[in-house]
């Protein structure tokens, strides 16, 4: 593979194959120049693929490095894939500790006692729950693993791997050194107290709501039986 290489994929990874510092600034340029909605902040990950014509295996890895027999479409598919669906997948882990630490302040602020002894200290909503950010970080979170699994296709092997042993052999390997299938349920797992968080607080909204609403009933009978013992003795 004598030339520049660069693959892209749509869930918006670009992988280079032999390419000099400055031509990777010229490609993601170009791509970014293209693209829909840029990131704010890109994510790089680098590796070292090394070709030996004369190996006996078509395959092997090697401490910090990749060794193949050689760089054909098949290896560069393959490889790239991988290093693209890693790369994205921190992204989405990003984005999930960002929810956890958005839902840890509103669960402390609904732990947090209250400073009031008035009844209408169970009146609900503080200011973070009530905020159209909390609603639409749980649609999000709520959304982001089945996003990850359609968009990067971690579930998914490739048609080359498929159609080539040799190449499956290269997918499975790198796959198992770059713990995807690892990494993917560490992300299941965090996106689960954001859902149970979401529960409680629907609930806690729930009983706050229904509490104040018996202050409220209550308060009205008493205005009302007042005003009807006033109306009979005066």
């Amino acid at each position: 593979m004598p030339q520049s290489v660069v693959v892209v994929f749509q869930f918006g990874s670009a992988i280079c194959f032999q390419t000099s510092p400055e031509q990777e600034r010229e490609f993601v340029g170009l791509i970014q120049a293209h693209t829909m909605q840029a990131l704010a902040s890109t994510r790089t990950d680098f590796n070292t693929v090394v070709i030996r014509p004369n190996m006996a295996q078509w395959f092997a890895k090697e401490e910090d490095r990749i060794i193949v027999q050689s760089m054909d479409v098949g290896n560069v598919e393959v490889i790239a894939r991988i290093i693209a669906q890693s790369v994205a997948l921190d992204h989405y882990h990003s984005k999930v500790d960002h929810y956890l630490q958005d839902f840890g302040g509103v669960l402390a602020e609904v732990a947090a006692p209250s400073q009031s002894s008035s009844p209408l200290r169970l009146l609900p909503f503080s200011s973070k729950i009530r905020s159209e950010g909390l609603m639409a970080t749980l649609c999000a979170s709520s959304m982001l693993y089945t996003e990850v699994i359609s968009k990067l296709g971690l579930l998914d092997t490739p048609r080359t791997a498929w159609r080539r042993d040799k190449y499956d052999a290269v997918w499975s390997a790198l796959r198992e050194e770059y713990q995807l299938d690892i990494r993917l349920e560490q992300l299941s797992k965090k996106l689960v107290p954001i859902q149970d968080v979401a529960r409680f607080i629907l609930e806690v909204r729930r009983d706050r709501a229904a509490a104040a609403s018996e202050i409220i009933i209550i308060a009205l009978i008493a205005v009302e039986v007042a005003i009807a013992v006033v109306h009979n003795y005066f």
